[in-house]
C-alpha cells in the first residue's frame, strides 16, 4: 500500500530555476545537445499520490511508485494493459492522467463530493502544480519524461463509477492527459519539472525508454 504526502499551500505557478536536470539534454541554438535548465512548477509542487487500477471500473489502488513505459502508461494500470474503459479507441485516452489536489479540495468544498485517494480515477495527484500550464509542454516527474497533451475533462462515466456528481464537481478542473515520452519510475514525493514553453525544441533524455 502506498502513502500520500502533504505539501504546503501556495499559488499554482511556473517559475525558472537555475539548475539542469541531471542526465537530460536540450537542443541549443547551434543544434547541439546540452544540459538545460528546467522550469520548476512552484517550489512546493510535488506528486502527493500515485494510483493504478487493473481494469475498467476497478477501484484505484494507492502505490508508492510506478514504472512508466514510453507510449503505453504505468505498468499495471488498465490503460497500459489495454483493459481500460476507453481502450477500444486510442483517441479517447492517453498514457497517464494527472489531477491537482487543489481541484479535488475545491470539488469537495463546493459540491460535497470526496474524490481524493484515487477516487477521481487519475493516475497522479499533484499539489502546487499548474497542470494546465503543462499542455503542449514536456515535463519530468522522477525519471519519467512526459508531454502534456490536453485537459482531462470529466464525463458521466465518472459519475457512474463514483456514485457522486463528479462530472459537475470537476468541470473545468479535471486535470491533464499526458504521453510517456521516456520511461522510468515516478513516485510520491517527486517534484514536477518542465521545459520552457518555447526555445528548447523539446527534451532529449539519456535514460532508457523503458
Amino acid at each position: 500500500m502506498g502513502r500520500t504526502v502533504e505539501a504546503g499551500p501556495g499559488p499554482l505557478t511556473v517559475h525558472e530555476v537555475d539548475r539542469p536536470i541531471p542526465g537530460l539534454l536540450g537542443r541549443t541554438r547551434n543544434g547541439s545537445w546540452q544540459p538545460v535548465a528546467a522550469v520548476s512548477v512552484h517550489g512546493v509542487g510535488l506528486v502527493v499520490g500515485v494510483y493504478l487500477a487493473g481494469a475498467a471500473g476497478v477501484a484505484m489502488r494507492s502505490v508508492q511508485a510506478a514504472v512508466a513505459v514510453a507510449g503505453q502508461g504505468l505498468v499495471g494500470d488498465r490503460y497500459q494493459t489495454g483493459t481500460g474503459q476507453w481502450c477500444y479507441d486510442r483517441r479517447l485516452y492517453d498514457d497517464v492522467t494527472l489531477i491537482a489536489a487543489e481541484a479535488l479540495d475545491a470539488a469537495g468544498a463546493e459540491h460535497g463530493v470526496r474524490l481524493q485517494g484515487g477516487v477521481a480515477r487519475r493516475n497522479v495527484e499533484t499539489r502546487g502544480v499548474d497542470l494546465q500550464a503543462l499542455v503542449g509542454r514536456h515535463f519530468l516527474i522522477g525519471g519519467v519524461v512526459l508531454r502534456g497533451n490536453r485537459a482531462c475533462e470529466p464525463c458521466r462515466y465518472l459519475d457512474r463509477v463514483t456514485g457522486q456528481p463528479a462530472k459537475a464537481a470537476l468541470n473545468g478542473r479535471g486535470g491533464l492527459r499526458a504521453t510517456v515520452v521516456t520511461g522510468g519510475q515516478l513516485g510520491v514525493g517527486d517534484s514536477v519539472l518542465a521545459w520552457p514553453a518555447t526555445g528548447s525544441g523539446g527534451p532529449h533524455a539519456s535514460v532508457s525508454g523503458g
